[in-house]
């Protein structure tokens, strides 16, 4: 009596089951197709969104079209003090984006409800531009890392070195010039670049304190320092950093400079601090 197949069951199929080869065979050809699926798949879900852009607000933000502002994650536009390169700043950034969308990388939400990221655009080639890259070349901005997680850190400050020794942007401009520790009291209140040599480095109250001034205690109301809050040290300790180390070596700190007794600035991360040379 002949046998009927049954609904969806193909004598291919019976074959395979009866003989093992063939379905060893079968399976490994079916697994391989699954490998390379499952290979293929992340890498096109790991291409990030490109979101369109409505215009540049400053030489380091952006307007989105939905409403929603991006930041160019570790560096600062000129700040008003200086309007007209600020506006040179924002300018130079859309004329970097054109009508193009924009790609954001190693994003966060910021404390001002901003989206921080690195920020790609594609060229005419189909090459990525870093734009944070492109304005740090210009001189039109400066590195500032608010948090010391900012993704190419250590790439943005070679590039701010480079714009700096060529006196681009605003490097040409006495406002950015470095601020010597001895007159740091004189631009209390605003951002700045201060340089100097770090006479004693301390722990004390759970900071470390970098003094510039050999007669800091008699000094406080002029004399400078940099303050590293304790909620810093992971920071430095993650970046090799040891701060008591400082001590004996001409430095730069960058950051906002208050009065705490004297002139200082609030360190929360290795970035704010470039060792220039040793004693």
């Amino acid at each position: 009596m002949k046998k009927k197949n049954m609904p969806g069951f193909r004598r291919a199929d019976a074959d395979a089951i009866a003989n093992p080869m063939i379905f060893l065979h079968s399976m490994r050809l079916f697994l391989l197709f699954l490998g390379l699926v499952c290979l293929i798949a992340p890498a096109r879900a790991a291409a990030p969104p490109a979101f369109a852009v409505a215009g540049a607000t400053s030489g380091a933000e952006l307007a989105l079209a939905d409403g929603r502002t991006a930041k160019l994650d570790g560096i600062a536009a000129p700040l008003p003090a200086t309007a007209a390169l600020a506006r040179q700043a924002r300018d130079a950034l859309q004329s970097l984006i054109g009508k193009q969308s924009v790609m954001l990388e190693d994003s966060s939400v910021d404390r001002y409800g901003r989206i921080a990221a690195q920020v790609y655009v594609i060229d005419a080639k189909g090459g990525k531009i870093w734009l944070q890259g492109a304005m740090l070349k210009s001189g039109l901005v400066f590195v500032y890392p608010p948090t010391g997680k900012e993704a190419r850190l250590a790439d943005m400050l070679k590039l701010e070195a480079k714009a700096r020794a060529a006196k681009a942007g605003i490097w040409a401009d006495a406002f950015y010039v470095d601020v010597p520790a001895a007159e740091a009291w004189q631009a209390e209140g605003r951002f700045a670049f201060v340089r100097g040599m770090v006479v004693h480095a301390a722990r004390g109250r759970g900071k470390i304190y970098l003094d510039f001034d050999k007669d800091w205690k008699k000094e406080r109301r002029r004399a400078f320092t940099a303050v590293i809050e304790g909620s810093a040290w992971r920071a430095f300790r993650k970046a090799g950093v040891d701060p008591l180390a400082y001590e004996g070596r001409m430095v730069r700190v960058r950051g906002w400079i208050m009065r705490d007794p004297g002139p200082s600035i609030t360190v929360a991360d290795p970035g704010q601090i470039e060792i220039i040379s040793a004693q």
